[in-house]
């Protein structure tokens, strides 16, 4: 009988012992197998929850590559968590049924869960292994105490738009700004990405001088890193008749002024539209400020790691260095190319190709690192130095570029043993087989006998190789 022809419930349990015996990491790679092995797979970690103990070290987004799955793991185990059961699973469950019931365009509860589950995954504050906790109950019960359930839903509304439940909490005469929660994130930071003018407005407007400026600074600069072009001028011009801008380059008491000037100054937007009207304010307010070409690339820098093309190609129309300050060719933080092949935005990485950005490592080996694809193909037909692509191409399993690399730079130079561990241990047999028909000097008992020590050393199953 073919595998998927047996009953789910006994294809679940062999998965889960599978998984359990196999180990998680090499677990979680049976979801290559196949689109059904893919599905069926998070069916088991749910429904064994097997990811659960994998969870413990770390607060959430902070996880390896191989935690992608993390997301629908949380979203499944939401859904179907039982009464009584973890009381944060069960808290995002509650918010997603109000959002449902006081929401009016027609999203249910699974559309809410799913839209809240990356929310949670990325920006709750609280370690991760605490959201499946139910024995730990005085702890959870601390952390879900700092937002009680209607806080939780309003903040949930404003990252989701679900504009009935902002109303109602808005008509209450409370002072919107200041609703923080654990597990939903901030209020305001949510407003920022996509609030209506109204409730932006109802976040600034407090009744102290320095906090009305800090706020009135801090959504300025959040609505244009945004590209909110209407929502930036909105900000900028928000009651400045009653509270007029003022900037000073120094730390005076109080403090807002020079916030004003940080702020003012360092502004990032992927908009063109939003960068001349800031530009226009900076003429204005800041005539003494200079931007050469340490702030160019600075900018440069910073718009190649976030994707934004426009502005990465109006910034290199400028004084910029395009392979960023220098001072270290590894940093990803510091080299523009760098940025952009860590964060997967092939068009910034053409467009610094178009301007001359160099190709010398790692920049190959940092986009097959994590995972780009594509850059990484791209990078090859521009002839990119290898550094140590060959050996991450490996470890990642990426047969293409693991031939493209071969056939192109051969063995010279690199750990034969290394390569070896490498593909034994993600149990790749074509890869193994690749790797071993580019060894021409390498005798076959003895290169038998390399990856039998190799694999038995990583207690694999080695006989097929």
């Amino acid at each position: 009988m073919h595998l998927f022809d047996l009953p789910l419930e006994l294809l679940h349990d062999i998965l889960s012992w599978s998984i359990k015996v196999r180990g998680i990491k090499r677990g979680l790679r049976l979801r290559l197998v196949n689109r059904h092995f893919a599905r069926e797979v998070l069916v088991t970690l749910t429904e064994s929850k097997l990811l659960d103990l994998y969870l413990r070290p770390v607060r959430s987004g902070q996880f390896s590559p191989g935690y992608a799955v993390g997301p629908a793991y949380l979203e499944r185990r939401v859904l179907n968590e039982r009464s009584g059961g973890a009381p944060i699973l069960l808290r995002v469950r509650d918010v997603a049924q109000r959002l449902c019931q006081e929401g009016s365009d027609g999203r249910d509860v699974y559309d809410y869960v799913k839209e809240l589950c990356p929310l949670v995954w990325n920006t709750c504050q609280v370690r991760l292994d605490l959201i499946w906790e139910t024995d730990k109950i005085d702890v959870v019960n601390e952390i879900l105490s700092r937002s009680d359930l209607e806080s939780d839903v309003f903040i949930a509304a404003v990252y989701t738009g679900t504009l009935p439940v902002i109303a109602t909490w808005s008509a209450s005469g409370k002072q919107l700004g200041q609703e923080r929660s654990l597990v939903f994130g901030n209020a305001t930071q949510h407003a920022a990405r996509s609030g209506s003018h109204d409730l932006i407005a109802a976040m600034i407007d407090w009744p102290y001088e320095d906090v009305f400026h800090e706020k009135r600074a801090w959504f300025l600069a959040q609505a244009a890193e945004y590209g909110r072009a209407e929502a930036t001028q909105f900000i900028f011009n928000f009651k400045t008749e009653q509270h007029p801008w003022v900037f000073a380059k120094k730390r005076p008491r109080p403090g807002y002024p020079f916030v004003n000037q940080q702020t003012l100054r360092r502004i990032n937007t992927p908009s063109k539209t939003i960068y001349n009207f800031v530009s226009e304010k900076r003429s204005t307010h800041l005539p003494a400020t200079t931007f050469g070409v340490k702030e160019n690339t600075d900018f440069l820098i910073y718009c190649a790691g976030h994707g934004w093309e426009e502005m990465a190609t109006y910034y290199l129309t400028l004084e910029v260095l395009v392979d960023g300050h220098g001072s270290d060719a590894g940093d990803e933080e510091q080299r523009p190319l760098l940025a952009a092949c860590k964060y997967g935005h092939e068009n910034v990485v053409k467009v610094l190709l178009a301007h001359g950005a160099s190709t010398s490592q790692p920049v190959l080996e940092t986009a097959i690192k994590y995972g780009r694809l594509e850059i990484a193909s791209l990078l090859l037909s521009q002839g990119a130095e290898a550094g140590q692509a060959l050996p991450e191409a490996v470890t990642k399993g990426y047969r293409t570029l693991v031939r493209a690399l071969l056939d192109r730079d051969g063995l010279k130079d690199l750990d034969l043993e290394d390569l070896l561990t490498r593909a034994i241990d993600i149990e790749d047999e074509v890869l193994f087989q690749l790797i071993n028909s580019h060894i021409s000097e390498f005798p076959k008992n003895e290169l038998r006998a390399e990856r039998t020590l190799v694999a038995k050393t990583k207690d694999l199953e080695y006989t097929s190789f």
